[in-house]
């Protein structure tokens, strides 16, 4: 799949912005290029209808030698490999820890 994702300039301030990556294909990326994040919708773990997107088991999940969410070692960016918290941003996210062991990815 084809995930280019597009830059759109704010008007009013002359920003340009990551555009949105809707939640579905933000899920699939995820999963494709970390396939042990365990990226899912939201409404799994709310078990109602969520907005976000669910990084199941973070603590123990590795990207290049480091945990996906490790609030010590990544204290100044959240908590959130900075590799990670890049390719959410690029695609219009962010992400955010639920508690310490729990990490979520929404809107920006």
């Amino acid at each position: 799949m084809n995930y280019n994702y597009f830059i759109e300039v704010n008007h009013t301030t002359g920003k340009m912005m990551a555009k949105l990556l809707p939640k579905k294909e933000m899920i699939d990326l995820l999963n494709e290029k970390y396939s042990n994040i365990g990226a899912a919708d939201a409404s799994d773990f709310y078990g109602r209808e969520a907005n976000g997107i669910w990084l199941r088991g973070t603590e123990s999940q590795i990207i290049n030698g480091h945990r996906v969410y490790d609030e010590d070692m990544f204290f100044k960016e959240g908590g959130v490999n900075p590799e990670l918290e890049a390719l959410l941003k690029e695609h219009g996210w962010y992400g955010e820890p639920y508690d310490s062991g729990t990490l979520f990815a929404w809107e920006a």
